[in-house]
């Protein structure tokens, strides 16, 4: 992680301790916090498109001090998606790619597909993020998206809008940048989305390969895949309007 990125991290975390602390000032000991229940995209919808969850649902705690005699925890989940039917497509066309110059099964492509992460988070005794704090954790996530993604210029590119299950429509920002350099790279779409309930709030991120990934390697040259990176995306969107 970066140098810039931990600290408005800190300040994010320093920011909400001292909302906190505001707001359990009369409070003395440790102030409960609910558990945060994982948020699942349904199942149906997952075999449907093609996607599945990567590995098992993280849970996190962070213990934080807000005065002498007070500390609190912050409680999250974390459960991340990736689309197969999307990475078989893509080795489908780099095997063509493979057999049309003849090149050994040794070429490795550049690995991507798409991929949702869900983030629950609740706060001690239900307290609910204020709006200017979740602001700024989106902001954060956008470029926490970016740099564990390799992704160069990643800049806002517009709003969604997404209607859950239980009927709340939520608007999703929407973001565009590249993966690569030069004729090697690959644009790539981003979203952010995050709702509140009564005990929680729940972020939502995920990225979307967009365009054509081309090599140059001596005599040969050509498109390597190419990817209908809007189509992926309102796939995307559909899928994460399951979660609940």
């Amino acid at each position: 992680m970066k140098h810039g990125d931990i600290l408005k991290k800190n300040h994010i975390l320093y920011t909400l301790t001292v909302f906190l602390l505001l707001t359990f000032s009369s409070t003395s000991g440790c102030i409960d916090t609910p558990a945060a229940p994982a948020a699942f995209a349904d199942k149906n919808a997952l075999d449907s498109y093609g996607w599945s969850q990567v590995g098992t649902v993280e849970q996190r705690t962070i213990e934080q001090k807000i005065t002498t005699s007070t500390s609190v925890s912050f409680n999250s989940t974390i459960v991340k998606y990736r689309n197969d039917r999307l990475e078989k497509d893509i080795e489908s066309q780099v095997q063509e790619f493979r057999d049309q110059y003849r090149l050994p099964d040794s070429f490795e492509a550049p690995y991507i597909t798409s991929e949702v992460q869900v983030n629950r988070i609740t706060l001690p005794a239900g307290v609910r993020l204020p709006g200017d704090m979740m602001n700024r954790i989106l902001e954060s996530k956008s470029k926490e998206m970016s740099s564990e993604n390799n992704i160069d210029g990643l800049r806002s590119s517009g709003t969604r809008q997404i209607t859950l299950k239980n009927g709340l429509t939520v608007p999703v920002y929407t973001y565009e940048g590249n993966r690569g350099s030069g004729n090697e790279s690959l644009g790539v779409i981003a979203i952010i989305t995050a709702y509140e309930s009564e005990e929680s709030s729940t972020i939502i991120t995920g990225i979307v390969p967009n365009g054509s990934m081309s090599v140059s390697l001596g005599p040969v040259n050509g498109t390597l895949y190419t990817i209908d990176g809007e189509r992926e995306l309102q796939e995307m969107l559909k899928l994460i309007s399951t979660i609940q």
